[in-house]
């Protein structure tokens, strides 16, 4: 598994409400700028994200028809608050042993203060 899979997720869009999402994009923040800092289960949950958003994604080629579209979203939801939590560990112990610099914006995000920094 690779360090890969952190940068593949991109940013909540505006429009974004789901709370999971929105958590662990600001987990990613932090993972993206210091990647050695994602343990083995955070990558192993973020490829169950991937996996869970190409199903969505398939199931919404189908216009929205597919009878397991609802089913697809709902588990994509939880692999997102799955992946905060996961991930959130790894993060939090990043931004205790280093939040300034380039780490500062993300990690005040990841503490609540602020929105997730957009990816650059």
């Amino acid at each position: 598994m690779s360090l890969a899979i952190l940068a593949a997720s991109g940013p909540v869009r505006a429009d974004e409400t789901d709370i999971g999402r929105v958590q662990l994009d600001k987990v990613l923040s932090v993972l993206r700028v210091q990647t050695d800092a994602a343990g083995k289960a955070c990558l192993s949950a973020m490829a169950n994200v991937h996996e869970s958003e190409q199903q969505v994604k398939a199931h919404t080629n189908d216009n929205g028809a597919h009878p397991d579209l609802d089913i697809a979203k709902d588990v994509l939801e939880s692999d997102y608050q799955n992946g905060a939590q996961i991930c959130g560990a790894d993060a939090a112990r990043a931004c205790r042993t280093g939040s300034t610099g380039e780490m500062a914006g993300p990690c005040k995000a990841l503490q609540g203060n602020g929105p997730a920094p957009s990816q650059r």
